[in-house]
């Protein structure tokens, strides 16, 4: 067994008995797919592997490369959108947008944009990475160039990912705030208090879980992820 994966399997028992690891949250996969449904920031990885003949499944995202690389014909179309921008004339009845709003500037802005792409009673699952986590510190800090050949030593997988994160709102309370501003109904937040991103190195796991447990006892609203789901009134 290699170091890495030696340490990343200490770090994951440690985890399970704990409690933190494997998170079961099943929002997600028990979000009904009806209708016309986008993948906000899908890009080459969408959240689906196969797409019921029976839904609009559209990608959208900022970078036409991303979409490009998408597996052939998941998509029934692809946008390239900014969505603090969105097309008006493009509505759906879900809207999934997964790890997607860390990366913009302007979260408000781009909350504004899902919602306006909402029909009626429409129903929006979002999840991102919390800006009280230790790693999202560590990622408005570290140079993106440093940053990426480092993922791609400990993640090989993870060769392709990398755009910038500003973390604006990015913490359960606040996100909840901006879609109650814009109208939207929240119907559940989910937090998860479990990071992966310093698995590959046990003691180094260890130390950031004992930063975790004060941020636990000072953070009411402390999580390294979240998901919310909400619907348009």
């Amino acid at each position: 067994m290699s170091f890495l994966k030696f340490n990343k399997k200490l770090s994951l028992s440690f985890e399970r008995a704990l409690g933190y690891f494997p998170d079961r949250s099943k929002i997600l996969e028990n979000i009904q797919l009806k209708g016309d449904v986008a993948d906000i920031g899908g890009g080459k990885q969408p959240y689906l592997t196969q797409r019921p003949p029976e839904i609009t499944y559209t990608g959208i995202d900022i970078d036409p490369d991303e979409l490009e690389r998408a597996p052939p014909g998941i998509y029934t179309q692809t946008i390239v959108a900014d969505i603090t921008q969105p097309p008006l004339d493009m509505k759906f009845d879900v809207i999934l947008c997964r790890y997607t709003l860390e990366h913009v500037t302007d979260t408000n802005a781009a909350l504004r944009g899902l919602y306006e792409m909402m029909k009626p009673d429409a129903v929006c699952y979002i999840s991102a990475p919390s800006r009280h986590a230790i790693f999202s510190h560590i990622n408005k800090i570290l140079p993106e160039r440093f940053k990426k050949r480092i993922l791609v030593k400990l993640y090989p997988s993870k060769h392709t990912d990398g755009f910038k994160a500003y973390y604006d709102k990015m913490s359960p309370s606040e996100m909840a705030e901006l879609i109650k501003s814009q109208g939207g109904v929240v119907e559940q937040i989910h937090r998860v208090k479990f990071s992966g991103y310093f698995t590959f190195f046990f003691p180094l796991h260890l130390l950031w879980r004992m930063v975790s447990f004060v941020q636990m006892l000072i953070l009411r609203d402390y999580c390294e992820r979240f998901e919310i789901v909400f619907r348009k009134n």
